[in-house]
This record gives structure tokens, C-alpha cells and sequence, in this order.
């Protein structure tokens, strides 16, 4: 796959950014703690994510449907943090931290890349396949 050693290299160098400060022991600290509570946060995704490039190539025939599932509970669950972090986290936080405004154009500027892998993965399920909560992806 084109790129992909860069791409896994990427993601394993944010994946130990991540991990560091998660991999302390639990502050009692109630501003570090959440500092680190979100750093595990964002190592799993980033760990989901790296699951998800690296496999995308070598499904196994009959477990295409599980997977595109796999990526789209990985999708939707990233969309329903940064959805949380902007109208909810960051203003429990705002007296101290100023960062409402960084995060919402940091998560801007792949909010579209993250809609099109949506939209391409449920192209890829079978028409009838159930998808979301209660939908069937329509007949083709």
C-alpha cells in the first residue's frame, strides 16, 4: 500500500505520545488526572486506528461485513468524543484552560476525511446489511 510505512510510522509516534503520560501511575491531581485519562483516550484510538490500516489489506473472504463494522464502530465512536470534548469537556475546563478553540479547528481540519471513510464503508456493505442503529443500508 502506497505510504503505509510512513502512515504506520505516524501513528506508532503518536501512539507513544500518548501512552506516556497514560502509562503513570493514576494522578490524585484532579487537572493531571484528566490529562492522563485523556491521553489513554486518544492512545486507544490511535491504537484502533493502527489496527485498522494494518488489517484493511489482509481480510480474510467472508469477513469483509465484520470488519467495515469493526471501522465503523472505531469511526463513530472518535465523532461521539470530539462531539463530547467541544460541548461538554472543554467547558468544564475553560476557567482554566483556553483550549475550546484549538480542538474544535484541530478535529475541523479531519473532520472530512473522517466523513468520507464513514460514507466509503458503508458503500462497501452488502445492500440489506444492517448498519447504525436500526437502518439497512438501501438496495443498490
Amino acid at each position: 500500500m502506497p505510504g503505509e510505512k510512513s502512515t504506520t510510522e505516524a501513528l506508532r509516534k503518536a501512539l507513544e505520545v500518548f501512552r506516556g503520560p497514560a502509562s503513570t501511575p493514576v494522578p490524585t491531581d484532579p487537572y493531571e488526572y484528566q490529562r492522563w485519562e485523556m491521553a489513554g483516550a486518544h492512545a486507544l484510538f490511535v491504537h484502533a486506528l493502527l489496527s485498522i490500516y494494518e488489517q484493511a489489506t489482509t481480510i480474510p473472504p467472508g469477513k469483509e461485513v465484520d470488519f467495515v463494522g469493526y471501522a465503523l464502530v472505531w469511526a463513530a465512536t472518535l465523532e461521539h468524543h470530539h462531539e463530547w470534548e467541544e460541548t461538554r469537556y472543554f467547558e468544564m475546563f475553560s476557567h482554566k484552560y483556553d483550549l475550546r478553540s484549538s480542538i474544535v479547528t484541530e478535529h475541523a481540519a479531519f473532520h472530512g476525511g473522517l466523513v468520507a471513510l464513514q460514507e466509503y464503508l458503508v458503500s462497501c456493505l452488502p445492500a440489506g446489511s444492517p448498519y447504525g442503529f436500526g437502518d439497512r443500508i438501501a438496495p443498490q
